[in-house]
C-alpha cells in the first residue's frame, strides 16, 4: 500500500470532538470565523492543484483532520503569505 493510501486511512481514524473524552486528538477551534477561514485555505490549496484526501469540512465548531496531496511549493508559498506564516 503507498504512502499516501496509508496515510489518508489514518487521518481518518483520527477522533475529533470534546477534548474531554478519551481518545479525542483534535478538538474544537477557538473562534466561530476559524472554521470557514481554514476552509478557504483548504479551497485555495486544491484550487491550486492539491488534492483532498481527507476531511476538508468542518462539524460545528471543529475542523476535521486534514489532509493534501500534491501540495507544491507555489501552494505553500501562497497559503504562507495568506496565513502571515
Amino acid at each position: 500500500m503507498n504512502l499516501s493510501l496509508n496515510l489518508q486511512k489514518k487521518v481518518k481514524q483520527l477522533k475529533y470532538g470534546n477534548p474531554r473524552e478519551p481518545g479525542v486528538v483534535v478538538g474544537p477551534l477557538i473562534r466561530s470565523t476559524q472554521p470557514e477561514f481554514i476552509q478557504k485555505q483548504v479551497d485555495l490549496a486544491v484550487k491550486q492543484g492539491a488534492r483532498l484526501l481527507a476531511g476538508g469540512r468542518s462539524e460545528n465548531s471543529v475542523y476535521l483532520p486534514t489532509l493534501l496531496a500534491d501540495v507544491t511549493q507555489d501552494i505553500v508559498f501562497s497559503l504562507q503569505n495568506v496565513l502571515a506564516l
